[in-house]
Parts: C-alpha cells; sequence; structure tokens
C-alpha cells in the first residue's frame, strides 16, 4: 500500500444550504482504494471541492459574522473556527447498505497556517483509559476506501 496524500482525495459534490447569510457545506472525501496514513505530510483539504464560493471559513478569513476573541481560559490555543468533520469509515456502494462498517477512525480538522487540514486517529493500544494517537511511520494505518464527511461555514 502507498502513503495516502492530499492530492489522492476524492471529493463528492458538496451539499450547500445558506444559513444566517452564510453558506453551510457538507462534501464527503474519500480515499483511494490502497492507502496507508502516517502523517508526514499533512492532509491539506482543497478548499476549491468544499463547496464555499469564496473559499472563506468563518474564523479562518474576514467573513461576515460573529467574530471570536481570546478568552480567559484560551489565550494559548489558536481561536476557534468553523469546519468539522465526521469519523472516517468503510466506504461502502449502494449494493451494500447494510454492510455493518468494519474500519473506522476518529477525525479532526485543524488549521495549519490558514490552510485546512485532515488528522485521522487510531487505537494504538488496546484498552480503556487509552489515548487515540496518529499513526507514526512505523505504524501505518490501513485507509483504503474510507469516506468521512466535512462539514464548512463559510463564504
Amino acid at each position: 500500500m502507498a502513503e495516502l496524500k492530499a492530492s489522492e482525495l476524492k471529493y463528492s459534490a458538496p451539499l450547500v444550504t445558506k444559513m444566517a447569510g452564510l453558506l453551510l457545506t457538507a462534501t464527503r472525501v474519500e480515499t483511494p482504494a490502497s492507502a496507508e496514513y502516517a502523517p508526514e505530510g499533512a492532509l491539506y483539504l482543497n478548499l476549491a471541492k468544499l463547496g464555499l464560493t469564496d473559499e472563506a471559513i468563518l474564523g479562518m478569513a474576514e467573513v461576515a459574522g460573529p467574530k471570536a476573541t481570546e478568552g480567559e481560559a484560551a489565550t494559548s490555543t489558536p481561536l476557534p473556527f468553523a469546519a468539522w468533520s465526521t469519523p472516517l469509515v468503510t466506504a461502502k456502494t449502494s449494493g451494500e447498505a447494510a454492510k455493518v462498517v468494519s474500519v473506522i477512525f476518529p477525525t479532526y480538522v485543524e488549521q495549519i497556517e490558514g490552510k485546512l487540514c485532515l488528522r485521522i486517529f487510531s487505537q494504538e493500544t488496546a484498552g480503556i483509559g487509552k489515548p487515540m494517537l496518529e499513526p507514526k511511520t512505523a505504524t501505518k494505518a490501513a485507509v483504503s476506501s474510507c469516506v468521512c464527511t466535512v462539514f464548512c461555514l463559510g463564504k
């Protein structure tokens, strides 16, 4: 299997709705049929394919709407932005609708240097109380033919 690259991600046609003067989009993102994830290179999401007309996400760019300010308890963390994702699961075709999901990885959308990045996590060790970690080079995660939905609020 080859290491997953951002350029290999496939995007569905986004579902777009207007909400209080902003666009709320939902786009399915799928990995190729043979892919492993090790976060050596970031999986930057293509803003042009996420359904926003100006590619501007609330909190990351100048978008008319509520503004975030640094709070008392969050002065050391970045300001919030309006993009998030569902877990990454095995993709199903229309004929496999009743098939049980066999693979699931929690995901997290993060802002890195002004770009959206999809992060994928897995259970490194068995047992309750153990954290979810990003796979490292030696322990790549098999994310072949998996899909998640990325949501964005912006312009």
